[in-house]
């Protein structure tokens, strides 16, 4: 059994050749930048959000190393906001 091909990759070498074959892949993966941008951004913010109350609660001793909960926390924290303000730009 073989699956077919996706749309795109089916349509532009007849159609519009390799030219368009680019450009809808950069159609289609400049949602995903806003995303990852959104995401990496959030995570970076809240890891030092989250490095300096480690920072207050050990009295200004921390050595700037977050836990593995936090971090998790963070990714976690930064994926839900990545996903709620780029929803609507990704595909369907």
């Amino acid at each position: 059994m073989t699956l077919p091909a996706p749309l795109h990759l089916d349509i532009c070498p007849r159609k519009g050749g390799l030219k368009l074959t680019f450009l809808l892949r950069r159609v289609s993966s400049s949602p995903l930048a806003a995303y990852s941008a959104v995401q990496f951004t959030t995570y970076e913010t809240l890891k030092s959000v989250f490095t300096d109350y480690e920072d207050r609660e050990a009295g200004g001793k921390g050595k700037g190393k977050l836990g593995t909960g936090l971090k998790l926390v963070a990714g976690s924290l930064a994926g839900i906001t990545s996903v709620r303000f780029s929803f609507f730009l990704l595909p369907p």
